[in-house]
């Protein structure tokens, strides 16, 4: 009947407390999946065709790292540029300025102080993408039917297109629904860094 009781820690039912905060965790994993999706599949992409060159040698290095950091570090150095550049804000959903602003200004005020933990869960997203995408690139380049392609003459942008980069795109389509639902409980660490009141810090709270 999904009637959950009341929570004793918010004094409030628990499925709006859950429903509310799904809903700002929502606004923190969808960017972060669109462009950890968007620039792993494009740099991915490139990897893969660059094979072992310069460039392909400098997505190594690039990838390597980003895989290797920990949200929690992530976290903790984007407060420690935001504390030191006062460029963003250091937490929180909204400011002050959203009661007294208009639609846009209210709009603008959210992107700000989304930007910081949208960028820290992109990055381990992107990792395992651009990973994902340079290996099925690798592998598409190296099958048959390209090999067929290419003897007939099409054109090395028809190729690009309907050979490699259509089928290298299975893998990464497979592991969107799984990374989807890792993405929402991996994103605990970063809420409670930046005071992001979704799901993670719920968790958070319920934990202690």
């Amino acid at each position: 009947q999904l009637d959950l009781g009341n929570s004793l820690f918010y004094q409030r039912p628990v499925l709006p407390v859950v429903a509310d905060a799904l809903g700002n965790t929502l606004w923190m994993v969808i960017p972060a999946l669109i462009l950890g999706f968007l620039f792993g599949v494009s740099l991915g992409t490139v990897h893969g065709m660059a094979g072992g060159r310069m460039l392909g040698r400098i997505l190594d290095l690039i990838s390597a790292l980003a895989l290797s950091l920990p949200s929690i570090l992530l976290g903790l150095g984007a407060l420690l540029f935001a504390a030191n550049t006062h460029w963003f804000p250091l937490g929180g959903m909204d400011s002050a300025v959203r009661v007294v602003g208009g639609f846009w200004i209210s709009s603008l005020d959210r992107l700000h102080h989304l930007i910081l933990p949208v960028v820290c869960l992109a990055i381990p997203i992107f990792a395992h993408v651009e990973r994902i995408q340079h290996s099925a690139t690798r592998s598409s380049q190296r099958e048959f039917f390209v090999r067929v392609a290419r003897s007939r003459g099409l054109s090395r942008r028809r190729i690009f297109f309907h050979y490699i980069l259509r089928p290298s795109l299975n893998p990464v389509v497979s592991i969107s629904g799984p990374m989807f639902g890792g993405v929402l409980s991996g994103s605990l660490v970063l809420e409670v860094i930046f005071a992001w009141p979704g799901l993670g810090q719920i968790t958070y709270d319920a934990l202690f």
